[in-house]
């Protein structure tokens, strides 16, 4: 029940009870009674509170109203039950009405269950959509946790593809708030119109996308479509995120690689597997090789061919602090041109025909290791290029690739050419060369340390006489002494040829009376018979103690008092040939 005060204003009531200043009912219309609370207590003279006791109370405002000094008074929703028990609502108002010059207070009753009815459906049915709303909201939320548990990114899109709702997978990995993303096209994301429009038949692709802070992340998406009748009307877009696969696929390639590295260096056999060396020039080297092999500086091994320049590079690596880390090497000149710099640096996915998958390169591989790079030389000019990037930057790219890839890498690398004269030739570059030539080695030829061979060639006597299972005691006198007397312009690796060569045509147990001839050493302890080889020996000579330089102050031509074109006439005429950082 509800009490209201309105201003008087005029309106159809349907029944009526008058009363005067005594609370006593004067008049009332038929139906009247029907209303009241005590149905016998309508009528003349009987109180009106007695019938109507939601008036009690209110016996003041009345009199006032009587008197008229006080507003209409309405009470609204008054249950009663009507004659045959059913419930009925009133509305009750109270005003005033003149007879003549007396004025009485009247009480208007209008029934309003119909309003009731109509207005408890209405509560009815707000509950109905306050329960329905909740259970929608809860529903939404349920919805809203399903999709946020999910691991991969989700987009929702109009078929136009502008971004509907996200999941919390999708704003943590791309760094965006869900309102900065909510009504902007996909391709802020995916970068591409490729998964656009909804009628493209490819609903799968791996991506390079772009955070907002913008970070480069590989992404595999997958679409699929939500058809409600008729054509497609949204997207629902999934991504995951690639970069752990990838860095396992890495990982993966890069044990792949060591593996297949490790086995090749199982594998392969070394020239020999100890530097064997006593003379002064290799007491010095190797007092040179304790020094820079503490240091990270880049080492460049000068010397002939079958000189051992690898055995070397390794020396320098075990005695330095990477020693624990791998020491990867790499033949320059055995390298296909097309294929050089994916050897070096790696390749991506479809970076060219062939590369059908991501390969780790070879400086990649060494990281925190030593990568010895041999015949150096050998190396293109656009491959010189990148390679100075990363002894200066310490960072390079794959081949295909847009990301630079950090290294801590110590370089050594070794050439049989003289790498000053190819600079000269422009035949390798300048800035390349000062930058390896950081620390020179030169690794002297064998006839340099001619006190060395026989220490050499009772190692490959034992050596090979263990592999081939025979009993070789070692070498004639005079055979040695013709070995010693040889220039060896094939140097360690030539010593180690012929002497194998020797054990297999060996049928007794010392090496004696060789033909050396037949192992292209003719000339082995023979004197020169002519002028011209006098000649020719003494150039060679000159030459070899000048480091193969012709002109100049300390140049060979100036020792033999000769002009430098007559020498170089002079050395074509003998047949004197420059051969790795010699001549022959």
């Amino acid at each position: 029940m509800e009490f209201l005060t309105l201003p008087l204003f005029h309106r159809k009531a349907v029944e009526y009870v008058c009363f005067d200043d005594s609370f006593r009912i004067a008049s009332f219309s038929a139906d009247a009674a029907r209303y009241a609370d005590d149905r016998d207590a309508v009528a003349m003279g009987g109180d009106i509170r007695l019938a109507f006791p939601e008036l009690a109370g209110f016996e003041n405002d009345m009199l006032s109203m009587l008197r008229g000094s006080s507003n209409p008074i309405l009470v609204r929703n008054i249950s009663r039950s009507r004659m045959d028990d059913t419930p009925a609502g009133i509305d009750l108002s109270i005003e005033t009405t003149r007879t003549g010059d007396t004025l009485h207070g009247i009480v208007l009753l209008e029934d309003v269950s119909e309003r009731l009815r109509i207005e408890q459906q209405l509560v009815q049915q707000s509950n109905e959509a306050k329960l329905l709303l909740q259970s929608i909201t809860a529903a939404k939320t349920y919805f809203e946790r399903i999709i946020d548990s999910l691991a991969d990114a989700l987009f929702v899109t109009t078929n136009d593809g502008i971004i509907r709702t996200v999941n919390r997978a999708a704003t943590d990995l791309f760094g965006y708030h869900k309102g900065e993303l909510i009504g902007r096209s996909i391709q802020t994301i995916i970068g591409t119109q490729e998964l656009l429009p909804s009628d493209s038949n490819l609903t799968n692709a791996e991506l390079t996308c772009t955070t907002k802070q913008g970070s480069r992340i590989p992404v595999a998406f997958s679409r699929s479509f939500m058809r409600h009748e008729g054509p497609v009307e949204e997207s629902i877009f999934l991504g995951r995120d690639l970069r752990e696969r990838k860095n396992a696929e890495a990982e993966i390639n890069k044990l792949r690689s060591t593996n297949l590295y490790l086995n090749e260096e199982i594998q392969a056999e070394h020239n020999f597997e100890e530097i064997i060396g006593t003379a002064p020039v290799m007491k010095k080297l190797f007092r040179q090789i304790e020094k820079v092999a503490a240091t990270d500086s880049t080492v460049l091994l000068e010397g002939e061919t079958g000189t051992g320049k690898e055995l070397f590079a390794r020396a320098i690596h075990n005695l330095s602090s990477r020693k624990k880390n791998v020491l990867v090497k790499v033949n320059c000149a055995a390298l296909p041109a097309g294929l050089v710099e994916s050897e070096l640096f790696g390749h991506e996915k479809g970076a060219f025909t062939g590369a059908f998958a991501r390969k780790v390169g070879r400086f990649e591989f060494a990281n925190e290791g030593t990568i010895f790079l041999d015949e150096i030389g050998e190396l293109p000019l656009e491959t010189q290029v990148k390679l100075l990037r990363v002894l200066q930057e310490r960072e390079f790219e794959r081949v295909g690739g847009t990301e630079s890839i950090r290294t801590n890498v110590r370089v050594v690398a070794a050439s049989n050419r003289n790498l000053e004269e190819q600079v000269q030739l422009g035949a390798f570059r300048s800035d390349l060369y000062f930058r390896l030539r950081v620390f020179p080695l030169r690794i002297p030829p064998l006839r340099e340390r001619r006190d060395d061979i026989p220490f050499l060639a009772d190692y490959f006597i034992r050596k090979f006489s263990l592999r081939m299972h025979k009993r070789i005691e070692g070498l004639h006198p005079d055979t040695l002494e013709r070995m010693i007397q040889y220039d060896w312009p094939g140097n360690v690796r030539e010593l180690a040829a012929t002497l194998e060569r020797a054990i297999i045509l060996c049928e007794g147990g010392q090496l004696h009376d060789i033909d050396l001839s037949e192992f292209g050493l003719k000339g082995i302890g023979r004197k020169p018979s002519a002028l011209e080889d006098v000649e020719r020996e003494h150039i060679l000579q000159v030459l070899r103690e000048s480091d193969g330089v012709i002109e100049g102050k300390n140049g060979a031509a100036i020792r033999l008092k000769m002009n430098a074109s007559t020498l170089r006439s002079r050395m074509k005429k003998l047949g004197i040939q420059r051969r790795g950082a010699g001549f022959i």
